[in-house]
């Protein structure tokens, strides 16, 4: 048997760096339903370890143990590139104003793998979304918006 030691891979998921830590209690927020996830892996140089695949999965609630899997990107093919970003956008639609939980995970090309630390949030959807449903009234009963079809 023949064992490699390498040094641990620093993963990051790059959306919690959107989180102001001048703030306590902090909440986490994605402004939109279908959020874009992206990570980074960091190997130490001396290891002559790659990224080989990665993958997304989304939980809901804000545990991971107290909650069920609601969709995975499956293991995905990194594209090469030392320091390239990893990303994906989820299919599920998520549910306005609910917690979700994204983990984020590396293999090597030689089989070690990593887990960044857990990504809780809350969807939320934009202000132009909270836009959907309204309706406009016209009032067209002067004469310039008769013969103009003003709004």
């Amino acid at each position: 048997m023949i064992i490699k030691a390498i040094g641990a891979p620093t993963l990051t998921i790059l959306n919690a760096e959107a989180v102001n830590g001048d703030i306590i209690a902090a909440e986490r927020t994605e402004q939109t339903l279908t959020p874009l996830f992206s990570g980074t892996c960091e190997l130490p140089s001396a290891s002559k370890e790659v990224e080989d695949q990665y993958k997304f999965d989304i939980y809901s609630g804000n545990t991971v143990e107290d909650t069920t899997l609601i969709e995975t990107s499956g293991w995905l093919r990194h594209n090469g590139i030392m320091g390239a970003v990893d990303s994906y956008r989820f299919k599920q639609l998520l549910t306005n104003q609910n917690q979700y939980t994204v983990i984020y995970s590396i293999i090597t090309n030689n089989g070690y793998s990593a887990t960044a630390v857990p990504y809780t949030f809350t969807a939320s959807r934009t202000s132009l979304g909270m836009l959907e449903g309204l309706t406009i009234k016209a009032v067209d009963n002067t004469p310039y918006c008769k013969d103009n079809g003003c709004i």
